[in-house]
């Protein structure tokens, strides 16, 4: 029941193969991070699930919140990224960038210190959870280049 006074900006990275939150939509998280607890602690974890929309159900949604056309434009392209863009350089510009095949991680990002020993079971259960990284999309640039574009407005009075 999102209603913003001004148009809001969205930037939203989305891996295709995300078991924690589905790309077509579905039941989400839980899971895929209490199978790794199990594994690691050796007993049940509880597991709780929600119902969440796909991704390009919800960027329409954005779309339609922020007033925006149906056209847009590939702002960028490498290997298996690709982010797509609605109203550029409109105050409520929507960008998605999906990328084909990998998991619930960050575009560029590594496992972390979860996998300080790539060998152990630890890391082992940890990127099974997680699923693929991908290095095609460095994030945090596009997100930098995403802000600078889109500076929070001046607040008006207290």
């Amino acid at each position: 029941n999102c209603s913003p006074t001004r148009p809001i900006p969205v930037l939203h990275f989305h891996g295709t193969d995300d078991p924690g939150a589905l790309y077509d939509g579905g039941p989400a998280c839980g899971g895929c991070m209490a199978a790794h607890f199990k594994r690691i602690l050796n007993k049940d974890v509880e597991v709780h699930q929600w119902p969440c929309e796909s991704v390009p159900d919800h960027i329409a949604r954005w779309r339609a919140i922020n007033g925006l056309p149906d056209a847009s434009h590939v702002t960028v392209q490498r290997g298996h990224s690709t982010c797509v863009t609605y109203g550029s350089d409109t105050p409520g510009e929507v960008t998605l960038c999906t990328i084909d095949g990998m998991g619930h991680a960050w575009p560029g990002g590594t496992y972390g210190p979860a996998c300080d020993k790539p060998e152990s079971k630890n890391c082992q259960s940890f990127m099974q959870a997680i699923g693929s990284l991908s290095d095609d999309l460095n994030a945090d640039e596009v997100m930098w280049e995403f802000f600078q574009r889109h500076p929070l407005p001046e607040r008006k009075g207290p």
